[in-house]
């Protein structure tokens, strides 16, 4: 699975990850993918992010941002992930948003990858009233939608924040998550891509699509979307499973 290539990165990038199921191992495989091509990379988060269970490609790097600052200039490594202090069990806690603007501006790496908001492990999220919380200087925000919600019960065991995203689209709890419902939660200002920079790329990327019946529920999203009339402008849309090594593209538009 070549992300690289499929995202179209440029040469300079700051990608944040919003959503559900899948953001950490996106971004995990996506710096080992740019470091193998002798990219430097700094991985991080504005929320907490799980650190790898090998540490042996990364440098992980601990403190405030004076000291990861301090740190980074020195360090040579290709991956670096950087946060404040291990905060639970294998955890990390990110860093101030605009810390990652100011290292994107002096060209400290190709790529900054952050993790921009947490899903509680969950495939799909309605995002707080705080949330995500994205770099201004963000060039790609990539969403993502875990497949194997699709079809369950509207509730907090698959969805995150399940009671906010019914009052807020006139769902109910135990209705059955489909299409429609999806096309919802990615299209609405305040859905999956809320505070996303104007000028940044919207990736859409419909994970776990690990059997046809999930392949089938991602086509139908797909045509949802594509139907309804409201502003939002998809530069790509994935149908994804890292499990499988699947990665099937449709054009956005």
């Amino acid at each position: 699975m070549i992300l690289t290539e499929i995202l179209e990165l440029k040469e300079k990038e700051m990608i944040s990850a919003v959503g559900g199921g899948g953001k950490t191992t996106l971004l995990f495989n996506l710096a080992l993918e740019l470091s193998k091509v002798g990219k430097k990379v700094l991985l991080s988060t504005t929320t907490k992010i799980y650190l790898p269970e090998s540490e042996e490609n990364f440098k992980v790097i601990l403190g405030d941002e004076e000291e990861v600052l301090n740190s980074i200039k020195a360090e040579k490594n290709l991956i670096i992930i950087s946060g404040k202090r291990i905060v639970e069990e294998n955890k990390l806690e990110g860093l101030n948003k605009s810390f990652y603007n100011i290292i994107f501006e002096k060209n400290m790496f190709d790529y900054i990858l952050i993790e921009a908001d947490g899903s509680k492990r969950k495939p799909i999220k309605f995002h707080a009233y705080y949330e995500p919380v994205i770099p201004e200087l963000t060039t790609k925000v990539i969403g993502i939608v875990g497949l194997d919600c699709m079809g369950e019960k509207l509730d907090n065991q698959i969805f995150h924040r399940a009671e906010d995203f019914s009052r807020e689209f006139g769902y109910k709890i135990g209705d059955n998550i489909d299409e429609k419902m999806v096309a919802d939660l990615i299209i609405s200002g305040k859905g999956l891509f809320k505070t996303s920079p104007d000028d940044s790329e919207k990736i859409l990327i419909l994970n776990k699509a690990d059997n046809p019946d999930r392949q089938n529920w991602a086509t139908k999203i797909i045509k949802e979307i594509k139907k309804r009339s409201d502003n939002l402008s998809l530069a790509k849309i994935l149908i994804t499973s890292f499990e499988k090594n699947i990665l099937m593209t449709d054009n956005g538009g």
